[in-house]
């Protein structure tokens, strides 16, 4: 199980602030005291009127019992361990309010029915059990859904919700106790207070406490909707918790009443008993395990066996009756034969059902995670059927998305350059895992998946599935970025095709263009004074010359920006070995090796393989530190291979490349190489270009 770090809670008070005082602490102990003998009073009374277990069950004093003592020992054990949280407390209120109505009637039925006259006050405790009850039910069902879990309201919005319930409640109590209706766990003893002639009063009033209640029950489970869209992580969990339990009770309420509808209209009222009793145990239970001890327990996996095995039930139920009805009607079988042939086929149909059921939860809560197979054919289907390479990324981030079940997936793709293309589905969240997609042995983007649920980590199988979705899509994120990079290129390319055209328009216009234009005008002048003034035409003439000097060198630098005339003069390898010897007064020794002879190479490989060589040697120089750098050329295969290494620092992970770097690659480019840089902090740097060759050569 993954730890976290314990989020901060508002509902945590400093040392102090919320924690109950000493008088708060004596009250909850007389609280729980008071429970504690209600209780067990109840329980001694009931032996004592030798209450039959079966008829009991069908009283609400098995039940309240039940709450009653769940609901005290979760109280009391949240109130212990955790004494700043108010809900501890208001649990202990519950347990001690629904332990009044059972001991109250149980001691009614003693002195009246049991022992009559035995002891005092019976006519009291049956009008007390009539009504109190109002009283502990409207705290479950409003009071612990609307401040669960910290005992704080949501919101002042809320108030409303505990003003309503508070006169629903009060409204519920008046009406029971003027009613003449017997109460259900003492039938034989009718209300020894009700007023006859306030009858309809109090079925009036008993109603709409009862119909108020409903609904501000239902405000509370708004206020837990509501608090759960807006908590955090910790407090998601807990309500979780709450659900769960909620709905293991509406699901065993649904199976009672399913069975005894499909057969018959037959309804066991001990199993609606027992299901009514098991209320106040299972959410006391679920709400303790949510309070103090929720990251225990893997709770996605108990929703996923609940609604699995919640499902197999309903269906086993189903099929049973179904085959029981046809083999009866049809058949006219009855008697344990038609039960044994439907238990065979329920047997018989179990399993493969129960995997089909399986395979559908799980689709529900993790999407298609454990069809790996199914999900690489379907990523394979969309990328054929997508048109632009500019849409592979998002249809790469749609089908995980809906492969995982997951609110958010971003595919990000980085270029060459350092550009960054990204596609993303859904909405930002918690991340839960970032996987990098590779092609070959190079990092050419990153998936990002989001979490299911905030904090929620993502499971193995999960992992398994996208570390097989990541190698099928590097290849996708590598198509893309080549495309990105060869429309990038081309754009760099005729940027500088355009910075080209406007350098030398600028050297003819503003250097070259007005030198001609000068020695033009001194030629006239040296013709104008050349009879008359000998002397200074001799100097006029030394002045063209100079300015005639000065235009071939104009004219020899903007040749030389278009190609090194070296590499003319004397080759690729010498015209490197004239660069290197630069660098001969300097602390690194820089050398170059080559074939002899080096084939005749296309004037374009020439010029990109000795920029290539030059920029990186001067990099070396100013940025690594290294003693030696060796210049290599070979040809192979049909390419001309360009290595400068040296053992120098190396690059840091997070190294940016600069301009050089994105110059030598953008070389490399264009003539549809490959430029590749091997580097580890401390351990050097080679840089290797490949630029592809004509056959011929």
């Amino acid at each position: 199980m993954t730890a976290y770090a314990e989020p901060v809670e508002a509902s945590r008070a400093p040392a102090g602030g919320d924690f109950p005082t000493r008088g708060g602490r004596v009250v909850l102990v007389c609280m729980v005291a008071v429970m504690t003998a209600l209780t067990g009073g109840g329980l001694v009374l009931a032996a004592l009127n030798r209450v039959d277990v079966r008829a009991a069950l069908g009283e609400f004093f098995v039940a309240t019992t039940a709450c009653s003592v769940s609901f005290g020992a979760v109280g009391l054990l949240v109130a212990a361990r955790r004494p700043d949280l108010r809900i501890g407390r208001l649990f202990c209120g519950v347990a001690l309010t629904t332990s009044v109505p059972g001991f109250m009637a149980q001691y009614a039925r003693y002195a009246l029915v049991t022992h009559r006259g035995a002891v005092p006050g019976g006519r009291p405790a049956a009008w007390l059990a009539d009504w109190t009850w109002a009283v502990g039910y409207g705290l479950l069902l409003v009071g612990v859904p609307l401040l669960f879990p910290d005992g704080r309201l949501p919101g002042r919005r809320w108030r409303p919700v505990v003003w309503l319930s508070m006169i629903a409640v009060a409204l519920t109590a008046v009406g029971s106790a003027l009613s003449q209706k017997a109460n259900p766990d003492l039938p034989e003893v009718p209300n020894p207070y009700a007023v006859p002639a306030a009858a309809g009063l109090a079925e009036t009033l008993a109603g709409a406490g009862t119909v108020m209640l409903m609904g501000t029950m239902a405000g509370a489970v708004g206020s837990l909707v509501s608090r759960y869209r807006n908590s955090n992580r910790r407090q998601r969990d807990q309500i979780r918790w709450l659900m769960l339990g909620a709905a293991v009770i509406v699901a065993g309420a649904i199976g009672v009443q399913l069975g005894g509808a499909v057969v018959g209209g037959y309804r066991d009222p001990v199993l609606l008993a027992y299901i009514e009793a098991a209320i106040g145990p299972i959410l006391a239970t679920a709400i303790g395990v949510a309070v103090l001890r929720h990251r225990l327990y893997d709770l996605d996996l108990l929703i996923n066996r609940t609604l699995v095995w919640g499902a197999m039930t309903a269906l086993v139920i189903a099929v049973y009756v179904l085959v029981v009805g046809y083999l009866g009607a049809q058949l006219d079988m009855r008697g344990s034969g038609v039960g044994l042939v439907a238990a065979g086929v329920v047997a018989v149909a179990f399993h493969p059902v129960r995997e089909r059921v399986q395979r559908a939860v799980n689709r529900l809560l993790y999407g298609r995670r454990d069809e790996p197979y199914a999900v690489l054919t379907e990523l394979g289907r969309r990328l054929e059927a997508t048109v632009s390479p500019q849409d592979l990324l998002g249809t790469i981030a749609d089908t995980v998305r809906d492969a995982l079940r997951v609110p958010y997936a971003a595919v990000e793709v980085t270029g060459t350059t350092g550009t960054t293309t990204r596609a993303q589905a859904g909405e930002p969240g918690d991340i839960a895992a970032r996987i990098p997609l590779m092609f070959g042995s190079e990092r050419v983007g990153e998936l990002t998946v989001a979490a299911r649920q905030p904090g929620e980590p993502l499971g193995q199988a999960d992992h398994r599935l996208l570390a097989d979705f990541a190698r099928q899509a590097g290849v996708a994120a590598h198509a893309v970025r080549l495309t990105t990079d060869l429309w990038a290129a081309r754009e760099r390319l005729v940027t500088a095709r355009e910075e080209e055209r406007r350098r030398l328009r600028r050297d003819l216009h503003d250097g070259l263009g007005p030198l001609l234009a000068a020695q033009s005008l001194t030629a006239d002048t040296v013709r104008a004074v050349l009879t008359s003034d000998v002397a200074k035409a001799d100097a006029l003439l030394v002045d063209l010359r100079t300015q005639a000097q000065q235009a071939v060198a104009d004219i020899r630098r903007i040749v030389h920006g278009l190609r090194p005339p070296v590499l003319d003069d004397r080759g690729l390898v010498a015209a490197l070995e004239e660069h290197v010897a630069r660098y001969s007064h300097t602390a690194m020794r820089v050398t170059v090796v080559a074939p002899e002879p080096l084939p005749k190479l296309p004037a374009a490989v020439e010029v990109a393989a000795y920029r290539i060589a030059t920029e990186a040697v001067t990099n070396v120089a100013r940025h690594a530190g290294a003693s030696l750098c060796a210049v290599t050329l070979a040809v192979n295969r049909g390419s001309l291979h360009v290595e400068v290494s040296d053992d120098g620092g190396g690059l840091s992970p997070d190294h940016i490349p600069g301009i050089g770097l994105v110059s030598m690659r953008e070389r490399a480019d264009e003539l549809g190489g490959r430029f590749v840089i091997h580097s580890e902090p401390g351990a050097g740097t080679r840089l290797t270009a490949t630029l592809p060759l004509p056959e011929t050569t």
